[in-house]
């Protein structure tokens, strides 16, 4: 368990007439039971000012509550790893007589599992809903797959993956691949492909491929 408080303000030496005042509170808890493991963050910033006129005052207040809770299986066992993990973000502004509240959720799971021998397959899903006053209600959905793999003594190393992005009226796909080798102890050659799917606003396809060797002096 952790907890943290700050304050902190300017204008020490009175050379203007308004001070701003910030407090800053951090408080955390984490703890571990066999294979669950948890915490739980909380973060409250409060800013304001004492100018007496109001044109010139603000307060601007950011709350944000986060947890993360996973459950670890161990090496040996087809599933490895399942986690999910929460956040919520609220912001009050008022400037210049302006009032306006933002308001975030965010949710992703996420998971682990061994396919065959030297096989990985990491799963993701993400969902988040946001209020802005400038872009009103919207959500936003991301899915990515990850599949690593190790061979020739752990020398080569290769992963292929995917993810989907829909964010409103936009969607995102891209599909690659990485591929490293270590030729020696001080040599290694990497090899990367993408390629990049974009539909809304913006309709358009992107490839790109890379081929690197490094030298380690």
């Amino acid at each position: 368990m952790q907890f943290q408080w700050n304050r902190m303000n300017d204008n020490l030496l009175d050379q203007k007439t308004e001070t701003n005042v910030r407090h800053q509170i951090r408080a955390s808890v984490r703890s571990n039971f066999n294979r669950w493991r948890s915490a739980v963050n909380v973060q409250i910033l409060d800013m304001n000012n004492n100018a007496a006129v109001d044109t010139l005052g603000y307060t601007y207040t950011n709350t944000v509550l986060s947890t993360h809770q996973a459950l670890v299986f161990g090496p040996d066992t087809r599933v490895r790893q399942l986690g999910l993990q929460y956040n919520y973000q609220q912001s009050d502004k008022n400037m210049h007589r302006s009032e306006s509240r933002s308001m975030y959720h965010t949710l992703n799971l996420t998971g682990s599992m061994k396919v065959v021998e030297r096989l990985l397959l990491n799963m993701s899903t993400g969902l988040s809903f946001r209020n802005t006053p400038e872009q009103g209600n919207y959500t936003s959905q991301v899915y990515s797959l990850r599949l690593s793999h190790t061979a020739f003594q752990n020398r080569l190393n290769t992963t292929l993956f995917s993810s989907s992005s829909m964010i409103r009226d936009s969607r995102m796909l891209r599909l690659g691949l990485n591929a490293g080798y270590r030729l020696t102890r001080r040599n290694l050659i990497r090899f990367n492909l993408t390629y990049n799917i974009f539909r809304g606003t913006r309709e358009f396809e992107e490839f790109r491929t890379s081929l690197n060797l490094s030298h380690r002096l």
